[in-house]
């Protein structure tokens, strides 16, 4: 299993994990995982985030959510509450962002007019504190990055990046990251996946979002919810994209993939991750075209007849 694995936004303090949220823990220790961002979204939760992460060895964000804004009456003190919240813990080591923050175009109400101005608030108290910030910029991306512009801010992530190559090159350009997750897991995610193969080896973090945005895997199991240990899967998927080149044809007379090297995992599930470098980029696979979740043989210098299961999906040159 990958080590080392930073899951940079999850809602690990949501009443969720209220039942196993110490079991999880140990089940992301296990996999790897050495530190989980325990973002909370409105006043009421920055304390269950700030105990989570203490209790756990963790570290924890503080910020109002768009989807979780209050009432027009309401704003100037839920903003207070972050305020106070932010000094009162401003020596803690164990705080390290504002968030999660940001605009959603996705929702009729509020507008994304109408919850600019409690974002450009946060951002604003971003800058006071000196922390970066975990955004939330769903159908929102453009507006996310003028509000940005604007503020000043330069440090921080994009939360489930999901917007264009444009887009992207714009955050990168102000000094922001793009989180990536569950959604690489999809075969049908290609616009995604194809910019995360395309950005920088530094423009980009991992994140579980957990419970939210879960693989395939996950939605299928009778626990749907995305577990903090799922992030040591996204690796997988991670060097498949930017080590896999191209399908090429005809290489004596066979299908060949080129890559770097060439990753598989057991059917989308956590049971035994399976690594096989090749020593030749040149690797062949039989069957062409390799259904999702099937079995097949990669044959290259020094290792024969490995078999291992995929749920990548290869398909022939067109």
């Amino acid at each position: 299993m990958p080590a080392g694995l930073i899951d940079t936004h999850s809602h690990l303090d949501c009443p969720a994990f209220d039942k196993d949220r110490a079991e999880l823990v140990h089940e992301a220790r296990t996999a790897g995982v050495t530190d989980i961002l325990v973002c909370a979204g409105f006043p009421a939760g920055f304390e269950a985030a700030r105990s989570a992460a203490h209790t756990y060895g963790l570290h924890y964000a503080a910020g109002i959510h768009p989807l979780f804004l209050p009432e027009e009456e309401e704003t100037e003190a839920a903003l207070t509450a972050l305020k106070d919240f932010l000094s009162a813990h401003a020596d803690d080591p164990r705080l390290a962002a504002v968030g999660e923050i940001g605009l959603d175009g996705y929702i009729e109400t509020p507008t994304v007019a109408e919850q600019l101005p409690v974002f450009a608030a946060q951002l604003k108290l971003a800058a006071e504190f000196d922390l970066p910030v975990s955004i939330h910029a769903r159908h929102a991306v453009d507006a996310v990055s003028a509000a940005i512009r604007k503020s000043g801010v330069r440090r921080g992530v994009i939360n489930a990046f999901n917007g264009s190559s444009e887009q992207a090159k714009r955050l990168i350009d102000l000094g922001f990251k793009l989180g990536f997750g569950g959604a690489l897991m999809y075969t049908g995610s290609k616009r995604i996946r194809r910019i995360f193969a395309e950005i920088g080896d530094t423009d980009f973090v991992l994140e579980t979002d957990a419970p939210d945005m879960p693989s395939p895997g996950r939605r299928a199991d009778a626990d749907s919810r995305t577990h903090p240990a799922d992030i040591a899967l996204y690796p997988v998927m991670l060097k498949y994209l930017r080590f896999h080149t191209a399908v090429s044809a005809d290489y004596k007379g066979e299908q060949y993939i080129q890559l770097g090297r060439l990753y598989a995992t057991y059917s989308n599930t956590a049971a035994g991750v399976t690594e096989v470098e090749a020593t030749d980029t040149r690797a062949a696979v039989s069957p062409n075209p390799v259904a999702s979740g099937s079995t097949f043989t990669v044959k290259s210098n020094g290792i024969t007849a490995i078999t291992v299961y995929s749920c990548l999906l290869y398909t022939s040159p067109s």
